[in-house]
């Protein structure tokens, strides 16, 4: 059993350790607790939940395999809302979430992905002015970087549920555009929820992402939940300027710079395709090692483009944010055309 801030690996399920990295970003995060699937009743508990005695409680699952890059299991366990705080509610609530496991048999053998052990999270409720969805990416499309958001008003338990129509829909292009589609008279500040769920996709570095938010009476957003967008074929093309010309394919793996946020994704093979902001002279050993590189800034005069030159990597620079897209998949670069492209796309 461990407080949501200081979650640090997956025995929770992923949907806790989400929370975990959230907090730990400085998202503002319903306060809670999390348990793992070995947690039984225990003295701990009772005590943890002093702190919260008289409050209304939210009790949710963190099966391991739940909320993956493969696998959500949307809907299909138990959430308990407004559960009013103390030993026996919470016990009962928890029980209710744990059993769940057994609702989505019908899920795991159609994904081929069993789940035995379930995690639980119990946080505080909110009472929020709206809630909804944003998918960092739009999967109705597959349209990498344009964002779809829906939101009704009060707790966001019935849109994800499918028990009601959204009240407002928002498409923000990857322009930052917004195209209203279904207009809703409360006014809210949408550019933040967009800053900051590029700031999650960022950080967490595992591709579009379905985030779950609230904005409360007050204006602030709270991060209820942050999973990969699972189920699609994204349409990413990329174009940018050619600073050394030639075609590779290799996997795209992103290196961190000294201005950058981005954390890198693992470490750097030989014959992968080096992906960044802008190169520095402390990548010479990734930039030796890459069958080429795209980079999101940049001119045909700058570093990157003179070392690419030196070592005969295709090369392509300026290509803007879809750079990001390229972590992680199997890529191209065609150089002779200055574009980015996924295999076999």
């Amino acid at each position: 059993m461990n407080h949501l801030s200081w979650i640090t690996s997956l025995e929770y399920g992923a949907k806790a350790y989400n929370l975990g990295r959230l907090m730990q970003m400085g998202c503002r995060v319903p306060s809670g607790f999390a348990l793992t699937p070995e947690d039984v009743r225990c003295s701990g508990l009772t005590r943890r939940l002093m702190a919260y005695r008289g409050m209304m409680m939210a009790v949710r699952s963190s099966a391991l395999g739940e909320d993956g890059k493969d696998t959500s299991f949307a809907g299909q366990h138990d959430t308990v809302l407004d559960v009013l705080c103390n030993p026996y509610n919470i016990w009962k609530a928890i029980d209710k979430v744990r059993n769940s496991v057994n609702d989505s048999l019908d899920y795991q053998k159609a994904h081929d992905a069993p789940v035995t052990q379930m995690g639980v999270i119990i946080q505080k409720m909110i009472s929020p002015r709206i809630s909804g969805v944003m998918f960092t990416s739009d999967p109705t499309t597959g349209e990498y970087g344009t964002k779809l958001i829906e939101y009704v008003e009060g707790l966001g338990d019935k849109l994800v549920g499918g028990s009601v129509n959204p009240d407002g829909r928002v498409r923000v292009k990857s322009n930052g555009q917004f195209e209203v589609e279904i207009k809703h008279p409360l006014e809210w500040n949408g550019s933040e929820l967009v800053y900051l769920g590029d700031k999650i996709a960022d950080k967490f570095n595992e591709g579009p992402l379905d985030i779950e938010w609230a904005l409360d009476k007050w204006g602030a957003f709270h991060i209820l939940q942050a999973r990969p967008i699972t189920g699609v074929q994204w349409n990413i093309k990329g174009e940018g300027k050619t600073a050394y010309k030639g075609r590779v394919e290799g996997f795209g793996r992103w290196v961190h710079g000294a201005h950058d946020e981005k954390e890198s994704t693992g470490e750097f093979q030989e014959g992968d395709i080096l992906l960044t902001r802008m190169t520095d002279p402390k990548m010479i050993n990734e930039m030796i090692l890459s069958k080429g590189m795209a980079t999101m800034i940049g001119g045909q005069t700058c570093h990157a483009a003179i070392v690419a030159r030196e070592l005969g990597k295709p090369c392509v620079i300026g290509a803007g944010e879809i750079v990001k897209a390229f972590v992680g998949q199997d890529m191209v670069i065609d150089a002779d055309e200055g574009a980015l492209h996924v295999a076999g796309g």
